[in-house]
């Protein structure tokens, strides 16, 4: 059930991971017969006793100082060593991101004014709602996770309560509910707003309080705007700094598409689609021209450049020679050393007879007057 063993051929690896199978099931009936079976699933033992064993890996590579910086910070992440202090650098952005510093950094403009901030469970608290309620004056809804200290037994579990049922506990400055929308599930929130168990009665069967349908009412835009980030999203794995900048993108797309309804064009987008790519081929077709003037793109890029912008692909600047000899173009591009005299009477690039056709001069007059 409990293995760290792991797909590998080599026999003394396999040996190994059997013995510490082994070992773990020991120590573990050795804990609870010095500690009389305090109760710990040995679920929650075997990972105690991996990440004490790490502390330990790591304090004595600290202390013999040939472990990497980027490892010992990987380390602490998972094993919360407190050997290695992890610091943002001196300066302006030598700020606290963690979620409560960061929800009071963004309610400073609106601090005194009364208003309710809506939240999602990363963020929601109860010290931090209290904090907010008392020093900023703002109430707050949001969300909370199970794993809270705050928070009754009897509000987490589902077991024994029916389908679309409410659980509500009150303090004087603020309501917690417990919903249980199916089986085996239960909606955690908290609120400084709200101080009654109502429940809207619009919503028929599934009983949602009050509580609920304003936190939908409020959260709603924040939820479509990550259902519509995530449909078209611009994301690519790739480094912090580009992982940064991709949200933002997505945002600004958003933002864009919403500008452009409001000056009246709405009627000229077909749907949402079609928007992002016609913005994505004006944000840089000004940047494909100069690139594919330049000659700094590959060929097999520009040509796809010239057929999505009906760009002419420049040839020699000036008409060449009668005699003169040079590779072909196409056959340059599919790595054959074609020569040949012939080229093109509009952008004077040179063709051999396999990718150039044969027109009379009728036709060539009827094409230069049309």
């Amino acid at each position: 059930m409990y293995s760290v063993g792991r797909r590998t051929k080599r026999w003394p690896l396999c040996l190994f991971f059997n013995f510490l199978d082994v070992v773990a099931i020991n120590s573990t009936v050795i804990y609870k017969a010095v500690k009389q079976d305090d109760g710990m699933a040995r679920k929650d033992f075997i990972k105690q006793l991996a990440l004490q064993l790490m502390r330990d890996a790591l304090n004595m590579r600290n202390q013999a100082k040939n472990l990497s910086r980027d490892l010992q910070v990987l380390i602490q992440k998972h094993a919360g060593s407190s050997s290695l202090e992890e610091k943002n650098p001196e300066g302006p952005y030598n700020v606290s991101n963690s979620p409560s510093d960061v929800v009071e950094r963004l309610c400073e403009p609106i601090k005194g004014t009364g208003r309710n901030v809506t939240m999602d469970n990363w963020f929601t608290s109860y010290s931090l709602a209290l904090k907010l309620l008392q020093q900023y004056r703002l109430t707050i809804v949001g969300t909370l996770k199970r794993n809270k200290k705050e928070i009754p037994s009897e509000f987490v579990i589902s077991r024994g309560r029916n389908v679309h049922t409410s659980v509500f506990g009150f303090q004087s400055e603020m309501t917690l509910l417990s919903y249980k929308p199916k089986e085996n599930k239960v909606v955690l929130m908290l609120s400084t707003l709200h101080h009654d168990a109502n429940i809207d009665d619009s919503t028929g069967e599934l009983k949602k309080p009050e509580m609920i349908m304003f936190y939908n009412m409020t959260k709603g835009g924040v939820d479509v705007m990550g259902e519509m980030t995530a449909t078209y999203n611009c994301a690519r794995n790739s480094r912090w700094p580009m992982v940064n900048f991709y949200p933002l993108s997505n945002i600004g797309a958003i933002n864009s598409q919403i500008i452009h309804f409001a000056n009246g064009n709405a009627s000229k987008v077909k749907s949402r689609r079609h928007f992002l790519k016609t913005l994505s081929l004006d944000l840089f077709e000004e940047m494909v021209k100069v690139c594919t003037v330049s000659g700094r793109m590959p060929c097999e890029i520009k040509e796809k450049a010239s057929d999505i912008f009906n760009l002419l692909e420049p040839g020699p600047s000036k008409k060449p020679k009668i005699g003169e000899r040079h590779r072909c173009k196409k056959c340059q591009k599919e790595k054959k050393d074609r020569k040949t005299i012939q080229h093109c009477q509009y952008c004077f690039a040179f063709l051999c007879k396999e990718h150039s056709v044969i027109i009379c001069q009728e036709c060539h007059k009827g094409r230069n007057k049309s």
